[in-house]
């Protein structure tokens, strides 16, 4: 089972928070508003080891091409399923995080490499 872990984009202060609720309560552990987008903790960690969560922007490697091919993507939770959104393919497709499970007992998404998130590094849409 994984973690339930959170994060928060606090919009005044343009930082995210990544402090472990102490509380039953989110709202109570980040002072959270409902302007200040929460995020939750996929339970998959990419190639180098750091943990994904929704929002993150990521780079996807694809192992069936010939050449290195790399796509851009987002994070999301829809449907009540984690998924990764390509930012470089119109019309714009999806595939469920799932996919990337190397076998079922490791939480390691190999083709997958956090390279930021959509509000802090919103420049990564540039040049999808």
């Amino acid at each position: 089972m994984r973690p339930i872990e959170f994060r928060v984009w606090d919009i005044a202060n343009k930082a995210m928070d990544y402090r472990k609720p102490q509380h039953s309560s989110l709202t109570n552990s980040f002072n959270y508003r409902s302007e200040n987008p929460l995020m939750q903790y996929t339970g998959l960690l990419d190639k180098n080891g750091t943990k994904i969560f929704e929002g993150d922007i990521v780079k996807l490697q694809d192992f069936s091409a010939y050449e290195e091919v790399y796509y851009k993507g987002t994070i999301d939770y829809i449907q009540s399923h984690f998924s990764f959104k390509y930012l470089n393919i119109k019309p714009s497709k999806r595939l469920g995080l799932g996919t990337f499970y190397p076998d079922g007992e490791q939480n390691i998404a190999v083709e997958l490499e956090v390279v930021g998130n959509i509000y802090e590094d919103s420049h990564l849409f540039d040049n999808n």
